[in-house]
Parts: structure tokens; C-alpha cells; sequence
């Protein structure tokens, strides 16, 4: 959880502040309203509502992973704050000082949430099954460019196509 309501301090009341903010600000810059984020996110209009109005001090990274799976952005984007158990933040890179290639990883159920608000989901039409099968790869290594949704609908075109 983010914050828990019986024990919140100002830090976590920040936190919590903070993913408010952040889901009002990505609301207005895509011009949705309440009920369509609860909709994507599958998550209650009370939720949201309770969200947006500073009700709420708890929220727990399933919510969290909707809320951002739903408006295209990390986790960290709306928390500033890791999943319990990364140690880095997704996407994380270094440029190799021999050749100057970028090389580094990025975990995979974070490329997945990004690849699910994108067009490329709705053209690939994945699965139940692939999904499943996405979201369990874990971290993705990675050199030269960091991947995209992109990526995903390319290494599920793979998979099809029996080459993974």
C-alpha cells in the first residue's frame, strides 16, 4: 500500500497527494472524465471519485497498476514510487563505454501496461493466454534502443509465428 490511513505521516500523505495530482493532471491532458478512467482501469466511479477528491489515503499497487496501466504511464510515473520488489525502475539503461551502445532492461510487466494502452493492443487482439504469457517473461534485457508497446506486438508477432 502507498499509505496506511491509521499510521499516514506527512511523507505518505505526500505520496498519496502526489499520485492525485498526477491522475488529475493525465485526466485534463487527455480530456477524460471520471467515469471513462474507471471504465480503463476497471475500478469503481467511487474509487476514482473518492481519488480525485483527496477522500482517500490508502491505495494499494493494484490500484495503482490500474490507474496506470489504464493511462499509458509507469507506475512510477504516478507515485514516484517502485512496485514492492524492483529494485530499479523499469527501463533503466547504460551506455556500454566500448562501442557506445545502450544496453539495460526493463521489466516486463511494466512494458506490458504501457503496450496495453496502446494501438498496438487493439491491432494484435492478444489472447487471454498471451497475456499471461507476456506478463510472466520478467525482466527484458535489452541493447541499443529501450523497447516500446511496440516491442511487444513484435515479440508476440514471434511467438505466433512459433520463432519463440
Amino acid at each position: 500500500m502507498l499509505t496506511d490511513p491509521m499510521t499516514a505521516t506527512n511523507d505518505t500523505m505526500t505520496k498519496a497527494q502526489k499520485l492525485r495530482e498526477r491522475v488529475i493532471a493525465l485526466l485534463q491532458e487527455r480530456g477524460w472524465s471520471q467515469t471513462k478512467l474507471a471504465q480503463k482501469a476497471r475500478l469503481s466511479p467511487s474509487t476514482i471519485s473518492k481519488l480525485i477528491k483527496g477522500e482517500r489515503r490508502d491505495y494499494d499497487w493494484k490500484t495503482v497498476e490500474s490507474l496506470a496501466m489504464a493511462l499509458g504511464v509507469g507506475t512510477f510515473d504516478l507515485t514516484g514510487e517502485r512496485p514492492p520488489g524492483v529494485a530499479e525502475a523499469p527501463g533503466e539503461y547504460a551506455v556500454a563505454r566500448n562501442d557506445q551502445v545502450a544496453v539495460g532492461r526493463t521489466e516486463a510487466a511494466e512494458l506490458l501496461r504501457l503496450y496495453v494502452a496502446s494501438p498496438h493492443f487493439l491491432e494484435d487482439n492478444p489472447t487471454a493466454d498471451e497475456l499471461q504469457w507476456l506478463a510472466g517473461l520478467g525482466m527484458l534485457v535489452w541493447t541499443g534502443s529501450p523497447p516500446t508497446a511496440k516491442t511487444v506486438s513484435v515479440i508476440l508477432e514471434q511467438r505466433r509465428a512459433g520463432k519463440i
